[in-house]
This record gives structure tokens, C-alpha cells and sequence, in this order.
């Protein structure tokens, strides 16, 4: 799932404007806060059995400035038994997708979506004020 922010052009402008520095240091720690705010809120709605799936949760920003929340491969030691044609045997067992949208063996249980929704106010804040931090005064957001 990814959330777009959309603005006035007269603030994006104004951002692509700003210096390499001043955007990854002001806007970028804040989309990664916004980011792990997520993570945090992901992990405590995921439902737990062994604990696997809630320690897969990550949250990281990429070099475009973007927060990203997702499931890495669980650390349970099980490996694939038979080898399909989009899974190598030998490889590790990834079953996020399952649990957030369900199979037809198994009853979703919506995670990741529901932590998005809860703290997108929250995220598009902390990014809001960072914003106005690293745009010169004289300049409205």
C-alpha cells in the first residue's frame, strides 16, 4: 500500500528548489518517523501466534524520500518443501499477504491497511511540519 501526498504547486516547486541536504536532513527524518509511527501501529494489530509475522514488520525510507512499511520474510527456520515454478525449494516461507487479504483457506485479518488509515492524519503531520521547517518564512504552506 503507498500513500501520496499531493500539494499546492507553489510548495512542491518550492521543494524541488530546496537543497539535497536541507530536504533529506528537515523532510526526510520526518517521513521516516512517519514511516515508523506506521510500523509501530502495524505491529500492534498484526495478530500473533509465534511472533514471526510482527518481528518481519519493517519500516524504512528510500533515497527518493519515501516511507516505506512492509513484511520481510519471517525468521521461522521453515523452508519450502517442493519447488513451484515462483518459489525455489529450499526458500524461505513468506505468508504476510495471506494473513492481510486471506486465502481460501484462510480468513483475513487486515493489518498493514488498517495501521495506514489509522495514522495517516498523524504521518501527513509530522511530514506538514517538517515542511514548513525546511520552506523559507516568506513562503505560506
Amino acid at each position: 500500500m503507498a500513500v501520496k501526498a499531493y500539494g499546492d504547486r507553489v510548495v512542491i516547486e518550492e521543494l524541488r528548489r530546496l537543497q539535497d541536504g536541507v530536504l533529506a536532513d528537515k523532510i526526510g527524518g520526518a517521513v521516516k518517523k512517519a514511516a515508523e509511527l506506521i510500523k509501530d501501529e502495524a505491529q500492534k494489530r498484526v495478530p500473533v501466534r509465534t511472533g514471526a509475522l510482527k518481528n518481519s514488520i519493517k519500516a524504512k525510507m528510500t533515497a527518493k524520500l519515501r516511507g516505506k512499511v512492509f513484511c520481510d520474510y519471517p525468521n521461522t527456520g521453515r523452508l519450502r518443501k517442493t519447488k513451484t515454478k515462483k518459489q525455489a525449494a529450499g526458500s524461505k516461507e513468506y505468508y504476510a499477504f495471506a494473513v492481510e487479504y486471506g486465502t481460501r483457506h484462510v480468513v483475513e485479518q487486515p493489518f498493514l491497511k488498517p495501521a495506514a488509515e489509522a495514522k495517516a492524519m498523524e504521518a501527513a503531520d509530522l511530514i506538514m511540519d517538517a515542511m514548513k521547517e525546511a520552506v523559507p518564512n516568506d513562503r505560506p504552506i
